[in-house]
C-alpha cells in the first residue's frame, strides 16, 4: 500500500494520514495535489490524502479540479482541527515568517501585529524545515513539522480563528459501487442546462422533494466564459441508494452534466 500526501515530513496532509491509520512507512510525499493525482492515474499510488477545504478559507480549488476533470472518486474523508504554531531555532532573531499562503491567511492578524517580513512556500513543512536552516527566519507550522524540524515555539495557536479545521478526503482511482449505507456522504458536481432564472431552484427541488438532505452547495467558474458556473453539492447518503438514483435521472433534464465524486465514510479527529 502506497500513498500520496503533501510533503516534506510534518505537514497536516501527512497527519491526516496517519489520524486515518495509514503507516508512516506506507507515505509517499509530493509537492502539490496534481502530482498525487498524476501517480494514482498512473498506478504508481494506491490513494492520495488531499486537503479539500477549511473551515476559514473554504474550499481548495486545485482539490475541486482534480476531481472533477480526472477519472478519481473520494473513498474516506476526515477532518482534523488545525493549530499553526510560529516556530524557529532557539534564540533565533526573526525578520522573515515563511508559510503556505493558506496558512499566512489564517494567521493574517497574528502577522499584521508581528510586523515581519512574510513569504509564501509549497507547504508549512517546507516553512519549518527552511527556518530550521535559517537563524532569521521562522515558520508557520504544525506541532509534528515543529518537533521533525527541532524547532522551538515562539507563539501557540496563532490562528485568527480558534475553531479551525480542515476536511481531507482519501482520494483512488474510479472503479466499483458504493454501498448503500445510510451513513454515507455524496460528493457531486453539475452544471446547468440554462441560466435563466428558477434554473437552480429546480435542481434544488429535486433534492428537497426526496427529503435528500444538502450538506452543502458551491459554485465555481467553469473556466470557460465568465457568468458560466458549475455546482459541487454534498448531500447526506449514497449514491447507490434509491431515493438518490432516483434524484439523479430526475435531474437529467435540469443538468448538462452530472459527475459523482463519490459516496463515502465522514469522521472527525480532535486529538492535537
Amino acid at each position: 500500500m502506497l500513498v500520496g500526501v503533501l510533503g516534506p515530513e510534518g505537514t497536516y496532509s501527512e497527519m491526516a494520514a496517519l489520524a486515518l491509520g495509514f503507516p508512516q512507512d506506507a507515505l509517499c510525499y509530493f509537492t502539490t495535489i496534481e502530482d498525487v493525482a498524476r501517480d494514482l492515474i498512473e498506478r504508481r499510488l494506491d490513494c492520495g490524502v488531499i486537503p479539500l477545504e477549511n473551515s476559514i478559507e473554504g474550499s481548495v480549488g486545485t482539490a475541486l479540479d482534480v476531481l472533477l476533470t480526472l477519472p478519481l472518486q473520494i473513498a474516506r474523508e476526515i477532518t482534523l482541527p488545525v493549530r499553526h504554531f510560529l516556530a524557529a531555532l532557539e534564540g533565533a532573531d526573526i525578520q522573515v515568517v515563511y508559510s503556505h499562503w493558506q496558512a499566512i491567511a489564517q494567521c493574517n492578524a497574528f502577522l499584521h501585529a508581528f510586523g515581519r517580513e512574510v513569504v509564501a512556500v509549497s507547504s508549512t513543512s517546507q516553512a519549518a524545515h527552511m527556518a530550521s536552516e535559517d537563524r532569521r527566519a521562522a515558520a508557520i507550522a504544525s506541532s509534528r513539522a515543529v518537533e521533525r524540524y527541532h524547532l522551538q515555539i515562539v507563539e501557540a495557536d496563532i490562528q485568527d480563528v480558534k475553531e479551525n479545521f480542515t476536511r481531507f478526503v482519501v482520494v483512488k482511482r474510479r472503479g466499483g459501487q458504493p454501498q448503500a449505507r445510510e451513513d454515507l456522504k455524496t460528493s457531486i458536481v453539475l452544471e446547468l442546462k440554462q441560466n435563466r432564472p428558477g434554473a437552480l431552484y429546480e435542481v434544488l427541488h429535486v433534492f428537497a422533494e426526496r427529503q435528500l438532505n444538502l450538506m452543502k452547495i458551491e459554485s465555481r467558474p467553469a473556466k470557460r466564459s465568465l457568468g458560466e458556473y458549475l455546482f459541487y453539492i454534498d448531500l447526506e447518503g449514497s449514491a447507490s441508494d434509491s431515493s438518490v438514483l432516483g434524484a439523479f435521472d430526475a435531474l437529467q433534464k435540469h443538468v448538462s452534466r452530472l459527475k459523482v465524486l463519490g459516496s463515502y465514510t465522514s469522521e472527525t479527529h480532535f486529538a492535537p
